[in-house]
């Protein structure tokens, strides 16, 4: 089964509104989606168990200012999930798994 993670918590951080979202899409035929190149140049599915195993976890680190470490997730796809995304997906399998991610 494909999922996708999120809060389900909306926040506004540069004038843009996030609403992210924890759903089960069941299983997902790629080829049958109607992509809206308005919105997203491409779209890609990723198993949550998968993200899961430390092979498919890593970070960035930015170093600029004070510096801080996000996560990355590596998804067997040519993407990576990585930035707003990548720190809400980590929320997330922390809080629905039974280990913690350490980035």
């Amino acid at each position: 089964m494909r999922n996708t993670c999120g809060s389900g918590k909306s926040s506004q951080e540069g004038g843009v509104m996030v609403t992210p979202v924890l759903a089960t899409c069941g299983e997902v035929n790629i080829k049958d989606l109607v992509l809206n190149h308005h919105e997203a140049d491409d779209v890609f599915t990723c198993y949550i168990e998968d993200l899961c195993h430390l092979k498919n976890v890593g970070s960035t680190q930015f170093r600029t200012g004070p510096g801080f470490t996000l996560p990355v997730f590596h998804t067997g796809t040519p993407y990576r999930v990585w930035g707003l995304t990548a720190i809400i997906l980590a929320f997330d399998i922390n809080n629905i798994s039974s280990w913690t991610l350490q980035i």
